[in-house]
This record gives C-alpha cells, sequence and structure tokens, in this order.
C-alpha cells in the first residue's frame, strides 16, 4: 500500500519533515469479511523523516513499538463504566430517594455513601484505562465529544465526592447541646441530617445546608444523565 500525504494540512496535525513523529496503525479483519468490526491489529511507530531513508534501510530509522491489542482494555473500560453508571449509581440515588419507605433502623445513608464510593473508584480507574490507551497508541486525548464529556464527568465527581465529605450538617437542637447527660430529650437522625425536637418539631436547616442539598442533587442527577450517555455512546 502506498500513498502521497502533505506535511501539513488544515485541522490536521502537522508532520515534521525534518525530526520523528509518531504514526498510529491499524489494520484488519481480514478483507474477506464484508461486515464492520474492530481491528485485529493495532499499535504505533516513530519514524524520523529527516534521515530520508526507507524502514528497511541498514540504519533503521523507523522503530516499531510491539503491536499490542488493546482490545481488552477497552472491554475492562466499557464494562466498569456500565457497573458504575448503570447499577452503582441509580442505586445510591434510589437508596436516597426512598429513605422514607425503609424501616427506621435501615442504614441507608451508609449504603449511600458506600454505593458511591464505589462508584467514584470505579470512575478513576475507568479513566485511568483510558488515558493509558492514549497514551500508549499515541493518540490525543480530548479531541471527541466522548473524550471531552469523560473529562468532565471525571472533574463533576471529584467536586461531589468532596462536597459530600465536607457537607454542611443541620444544626442540632438547643437541647441537645445544653444537655449532654439525657439523649433521650431529643431524637436526632445523624444519617438523613435531619433533626427533632423532643416535641416533634423539625430544626429548620441552615441556609449553607439548603444550598449544599441542592447542589448536591441537582450534581447527581446531572452525573447520571452524563454518564448514561457515555455508556450509550461508547457502546454505539
Amino acid at each position: 500500500l502506498q500513498f502521497t500525504k502533505l506535511l501539513s494540512e488544515p485541522g490536521e496535525i502537522p508532520i515534521d519533515g525534518n525530526g520523528e513523529n509518531m504514526f498510529v496503525w491499524a489494520y484488519g479483519p481480514d478483507r474477506r469479511y464484508s461486515r464492520l468490526s474492530q481491528h485485529t491489529s493495532m499499535g504505533s511507530s516513530e519514524t524520523d523523516l529527516s534521515l530520508s531513508k526507507v524502514p528497511d534501510s541498514t540504519d533503521r530509522p523507523f522503530k516499531a513499538t510491539e503491536s499490542i491489542s488493546y482490545k481488552g482494555l477497552w472491554k475492562a473500560h466499557g464494562i466498569l463504566a456500565v457497573i458504575a453508571w448503570g447499577v452503582l449509581v441509580p442505586t445510591a440515588i434510589s437508596v436516597s430517594l426512598l429513605r422514607d419507605l425503609y424501616p427506621s433502623n435501615f442504614p441507608w445513608f451508609k449504603v449511600h455513601v458506600a454505593l458511591n464510593g464505589l462508584s467514584s473508584i470505579i470512575m478513576i480507574v475507568v479513566f485511568a484505562i483510558a488515558l493509558t490507551s492514549y497514551d500508549t497508541t499515541g493518540r490525543n486525548h480530548f479531541d471527541g465529544t466522548h473524550e471531552k464529556i469523560g473529562l468532565v464527568i471525571f472533574v463533576f465527581v471529584l467536586f461531589q465526592v468532596m462536597g459530600g465529605v465536607f457537607r454542611a450538617h443541620a444544626p442540632k437542637p438547643a437541647s441537645a447541646i445544653a444537655d449532654t447527660v439525657h439523649d433521650n430529650e431529643n431524637v436526632v437522625n445523624e444519617e438523613s441530617d435531619e433533626e427533632f425536637t423532643d416535641e416533634g418539631k423539625k430544626v429548620e436547616k441552615s441556609l449553607q445546608r439548603m444550598i449544599w442539598e441542592v447542589m448536591h442533587k441537582g450534581m447527581g442527577v446531572l452525573l447520571l444523565v452524563l454518564g448514561l450517555y457515555e455508556v450509550q455512546s461508547g457502546i454505539a
């Protein structure tokens, strides 16, 4: 296969005619198969065009990296993303939304935190797999829409986790602060951050707490929508 390529073209990465260049290559499957499918072999190669020699010359300026199939890495990337955004995150949100239906001793808050924490760890792994694969093949990281949204999701997830850790708590009832001996004077639900006096009156939340709740819930819904979109676009 022979072809001619201009060193500099609008909208494309320029080729350095006086130095080294990284080229990404892929081929297969067998041309006897007419259906579209993923390449069976792929990799990258580094060529020094300043030497003006063919790859099979004595000095061999053409340095080819080992041919590695990244199908396994991308499969793991996709499977983990589906687990995070298709199972863990929706379940974590559902556990919080339906907390009024559970028995009073059900630790919904701990389940919510555990599921979100696990999904966040998985997202870090998913992001790392993508970066590693792109670095190895010499491709730009965030050229496509899928890649850009993935970066946004990664940053938002970090903010969501930090916001959850350093959230503004609801103030405790005055009687609970004044009396540290008789805990039965106030019923405190630490997991939901909702507290009641012994008369059953709900303590009003602080402005910081209300702002945090709106941002936390809004960010959670946004992340779920973006995550499901990424899963769909990745499969497609």
